[in-house]
């Protein structure tokens, strides 16, 4: 079985500085973590938000 990622640096502050996304993402796979009976856990949303914020086309975005 894959394990999820355990840890993210500074877990602490990405919770605290981007609660936002966290929101966002949790809500937009609400259906999937209910369908598949998982939970995303917090350090794999900071890496969603690492490739999300380093991603050039949304670099044009902002």
């Amino acid at each position: 079985m894959n394990r999820g990622i355990e840890s993210y640096q500074d877990i602490g502050g990405f919770q605290t500085e981007q609660k936002n996304f966290i929101e966002r993402v949790k809500r937009s796979f609400s259906d999937v973590e209910a369908f598949y009976g998982v939970q995303i856990p917090v350090e794999e949303i900071g890496y969603m938000f690492d490739y999300v914020k380093n991603d050039k086309n949304y670099q044009k975005c902002v």
